[in-house]
């Protein structure tokens, strides 16, 4: 009688809790050939000056070289097709959207004759602390 109420109270518990679960959930699906990102996992290193808060999260591209199941999918590299050792849960895995380097990139490939490079106004490295050093020693010229 007290295991028959002890389930019915959990599955009761259940079906209350599950709305507040999905809401955080993604339901992704990959597809073979997928372009993802991966989940990274470090751990800091004392002896060798590497903080993992300062690491990146995410590695890749990486393609779908297997789905396995409904959550679970195995990785290759892009460039050598060199499958990845074990398997990765969607929930370690996000869709990979090309950057602004790839973007730029490829819009500059079809408008060839404008110049629409994000950097095309960054004065090289070292100029600027150049010219501050100058307005320094000017300023400090005139006070005296």
């Amino acid at each position: 009688m007290a295991i028959k109420i002890a389930q019915d109270n959990i599955k009761a518990q259940q079906v209350r809790q599950k709305p507040y679960y999905d809401k955080g959930r993604r339901d992704l699906t990959f597809q073979k050939g997928d372009l993802v990102l991966k989940r990274s996992h470090y751990h800091s290193d004392k002896d060798a000056y590497f903080m993992a808060k300062l690491a990146p999260k995410w590695q890749g591209p990486f393609k779908i070289f297997e789905v396995c199941s409904r959550v679970t999918m195995r990785l290759c590299k892009v460039n050598t097709d060199k499958v990845l050792e074990g398997t990765y849960h969607v929930q370690d895995l996000k869709p990979y959207v090309p950057g602004l380097a790839e973007v730029m990139q490829e819009s500059s490939d079809d408008e060839s004759d404008e110049d629409v490079s994000p950097t095309h106004n960054l004065r090289p490295r070292g100029q600027t602390q150049g010219k501050l050093r100058e307005a320094v020693k000017l300023l400090r010229g005139k006070r005296q």
